[in-house]
């Protein structure tokens, strides 16, 4: 791939920045305007969604792969720019009373959930790629890595709406607290496996 000029790679970052800002700001417009009319028929999240996959789609059927480039999702800098405060923020606006009264059962579902989680689902691959499901050629190994990556499930809308309809805090002190510890089981999982791997 050519690498453009600097004035060419300039203008096409001016654009890639003007689509993700235009993206921001029309999510926000968005979460305003539902909440100010109450709507409660859609969340603002879909709306997020579907205009991300709409844009993502125009971006993918233009010609060339400059903005493509430049569009791309960087983990890095979501998981050290804007994870942390993310978390950071729920922690601390967490009824902490709520959460060691629940401990048991969130770490119940968070420790055995996850771990049948992705036993089940890396056993079904396993399944799907032994009876050789479209192009899927997987070991059982690489099968229960993929269950561990896809078993730690993030509720970020579910704890959204709940807060909207302002659930009963033990319910939410529940989710919130498993969906934190599996996240962490998930990655020991996945490690544990790389490390059989090597």
């Amino acid at each position: 791939m050519r690498q453009p000029p600097v004035e060419e790679e300039g203008f096409y970052l001016s654009w890639a920045l003007l689509i993700q800002t235009s993206l921001l700001i029309l999510s926000l417009c968005s979460s305003y305007y539902l909440q100010l009319k109450k709507i409660r028929a859609i969340h603002e999240t879909v709306i997020s969604i579907f205009a991300g996959m709409f844009v993502g789609l125009v971006i993918r059927m233009s010609p060339g792969s400059i903005i493509q480039d430049m569009v791309t999702f960087n983990y890095s800098y979501f998981f050290n720019l804007l994870l942390p405060p993310i978390i950071l923020n729920s922690g601390y606006e967490m009824k902490k009373e709520n959460f060691f009264r629940n401990l048991g059962t969130i770490l119940t579902f968070a420790f055995l959930g996850t771990f049948i989680s992705a036993v089940v689902i890396g056993v079904l691959v396993w399944m799907l790629s032994a009876l050789g499901v479209g192009s899927l050629s997987l070991s059982f190994l690489d099968s229960m890595i993929f269950g561990s990556v896809l078993s730690a499930t993030d509720p970020v809308t579910v704890l959204t709406i709940f807060q909207a309809l302002k659930v009963d805090p033990k319910l939410y002190s529940i989710i919130f607290g498993e969906s934190i510890l599996n996240d962490a089981v998930s990655i020991v999982l996945y490690e544990l496996r790389i490390n059989i791997k090597k």
